[in-house]
């Protein structure tokens, strides 16, 4: 062990195991169990002292190391600081680049960034129990949900808060002459994010975005055929516009053969609502079991 004295303690430095030892006044001692933490200030002073001995280069190990705080066994460095800066090496002088490594054990463990409010989380980025990349937020620092994830394999992007959905009727649909029905359409085929409420037969934005729907249904008579059937969206519960929010056939309508369908892209706001609904001129009929459709997902 080499010794020096800084100011009137006495602190060594075991070249064998790179530690620091201070005198208590009745043996040496860790640095380490001073105060759970070494100064800046402590460090640069031991730096100065040894310079000579160590070939003009301080190279320490300390079991924690707290920065203007105290580490513990679970946050071995710890810093509170404004500001953090990590820069190329322009002395030695290195390559110009600067690496951070992030490394884990395994692919079901994680290698993260976790962004906190109050020491709450709020976010987490990284390699979060698989080797994908993916970036989670929470409202409460308990429940995550995926904003985006990034296939390792494939690159590519899957923004998992996208609302994705399919669903069709098992009943013919009953409509009115002359009137914008509502289908009841009650069956999801796939539902992320539960975004279309079977319950009210409709879709429900998750957020704010742009949407595209789209639905069709094959007309099946009940007595005389109506003049033009017609395929639609209500958003927030008002019927159909002439124009975007609908799509007519007109001419020959034949049972069992004669369809429309319909498109349209949607700016909504969160929670407002797209359903489907169809309309037959001069007389009533029905949409086909088995053979309407609806879905939409989130674009943008």
């Amino acid at each position: 062990m080499s010794v020096t004295r800084l100011s009137t303690s006495w602190l060594g430095y075991d070249l064998d195991t790179n530690d620091l030892w201070f005198w208590d006044g009745a043996r040496f001692r860790p640095l380490v169990e001073a105060a759970g933490y070494a100064t800046t200030d402590a460090l640069a002073s031991v730096q100065a002292a040894m310079q000579t001995q160590i070939d003009g280069k301080l190279s320490v190990s300390p079991e924690l190391l707290g920065i203007n705080t105290t580490a513990d066994a679970t946050n071995r460095l710890a810093l509170k600081s404004d500001a953090a800066l990590f820069s190329h090496d322009d002395v030695t002088p290195g390559t110009g680049d600067m690496r951070i490594a992030v490394n884990k054990s395994a692919a079901g463990k994680d290698a993260a960034f976790v962004f906190e409010n109050a020491f709450s989380p709020r976010a987490l980025f990284g390699l979060l129990g698989d080797d994908n990349v993916t970036f989670k937020v929470s409202a409460d620092g308990s429940t995550f949900k995926t904003g985006f994830t990034i296939d390792r394999s494939t690159g590519q992007v899957d923004l998992a808060q996208g609302a994705k959905f399919g669903a069709y009727i098992n009943f013919d649909q009953y409509v009115g002459a002359d009137a914008w029905t509502k289908i009841g359409v009650n069956n999801a085929r796939h539902n992320d994010f539960s975004a279309f409420d079977a319950g009210a037969n409709r879709f429900v934005a998750p957020a704010a975005g742009y949407y595209l729907v789209g639905a069709k249904y094959r007309f099946k008579a009940n007595a005389a055929v109506p003049t033009a059937i017609k395929i639609g969206f209500g958003k927030n519960g008002v019927a159909p516009a002439a124009g975007d929010d609908e799509c007519a056939q007109q001419g020959a309508i034949v049972s069992l053969v004669s369809s429309v369908q319909h498109m349209q892209l949607y700016k909504l706001a969160a929670n407002e609502t797209i359903d489907v609904r169809a309309f037959m001129a001069t007389n009533d009929g029905y949409c086909e079991s088995g053979s309407v459709a609806f879905w939409g997902a989130r674009i943008a």
